[in-house]
């Protein structure tokens, strides 16, 4: 928040009065950000004053090459200056400057800087939690405050946590933790451009999915089938599927496939097992246990087991 005073002249019948009034205002100049990839090598830049009924008397932005405005003027009380710096190939800095009437001119730094940034990595699975990836290399300061994770449009929703881990003068690691995801979506990190300066957005899918093996109940010595199903997937990786059962050290069956669901088929079940689905989808390991019980069915005619 900023300051300017503006002097009121009152005239009264025995002469002049001067009454100086103190303003407010707020000036919004963010950085601006540029993958060391794109060709237009154009910074965007937008410096706004807000909270101010009184148009400024002049907004300057200065940078590394000449300022070119394509907006400059007041819609609904917000005043604007906004432009580019073409032929941008490096990091540099940029100045606004406002001057309001005899006040004290006022300046505000930002930087230009331009990243070499990877894509969103695709969703992994860890503890139940889904996680989302971004390096962004060669920032000269820490960036992560001009960094915004959205979750189907929503910032940070209930669930979601960021950590971010900064190497000095080098890189900045970002990684976005969904706890408990419970339905699809769409994931976007924004580097910059709260305020429609140059940034660099990307996206990801969040595709919810889970492993399904249900609990088996099973007459002993009969047949019986263990079902695993990889519920609510629509991702284009085809999934491997993996059940194995066993009581102790002792494997008693095993079934490998691919796809969304595969059955393990034990054609004689004499013990309680353990079973085990492992699901890979790409680089994401899945993992879910249960247990075959057996019960022995015995028919009995007055009080004599029938055979």
């Amino acid at each position: 928040k900023q300051w300017y005073q503006r002097r009121v002249v009152i005239t009264a019948g025995d002469g002049a009065k001067v009454e100086v009034h103190v303003d407010q205002y707020d000036v919004v100049f963010s950085n601006a950000y540029l993958s060391s990839t794109d060709t237009s090598k154009e910074a965007e830049v937008n410096c706004t004053v807000t909270n101010s009924t009184k148009k400024p008397t002049s907004i300057t932005v200065t940078g590394p090459s000449g300022f070119a405005s394509t907006f400059e003027g007041t819609v609904h009380g917000v005043h604007t200056l906004a432009g580019k710096f073409s032929s941008v190939s490096s990091d540099s800095s940029m100045t606004c400057a406002i001057v309001y009437d005899n006040s004290p001119k006022y300046t505000d730094s930002k930087n230009i800087e331009v990243v070499q940034i990877t894509p969103m990595t695709s969703q992994t699975w860890s503890g139940g939690s889904v996680y989302f990836t971004v390096l962004i290399k060669a920032v000269s300061f820490n960036v992560n405050t001009d960094i915004t994770w959205f979750i189907n449009g929503k910032v940070l929703p209930k669930g979601a946590t960021v950590t971010d881990t900064y190497t000095t003068g080098d890189q900045l690691k970002s990684v976005l933790k969904v706890m408990g995801a419970h339905k699809d979506g769409q994931v976007d990190m924004v580097l910059g451009g709260m305020h429609n300066s140059s940034h660099i957005n990307l996206t990801q899918t969040l595709d919810y999915y889970f492993i399904g093996l249900k609990k088996v109940i099973a007459e002993k010595d009969k047949s019986t089938d263990v079902v695993c199903k990889l519920e609510s997937y629509n991702g284009k990786t085809t999934p491997a599927i993996t059940i194995t059962a066993h009581h102790g050290s002792v494997k008693d069956g095993e079934k490998q496939g691919s796809g969304t669901n595969a059955t393990l088929t034990i054609s004689s079940v004499k013990v309680d097992m353990t079973t085990t689905c492992t699901v890979v989808v790409g680089s994401t390991t899945l993992t879910e246990t249960s247990t075959i019980s057996t019960y022995k069915f015995t028919q009995t005619i007055n009080g004599v087991a029938a055979s």
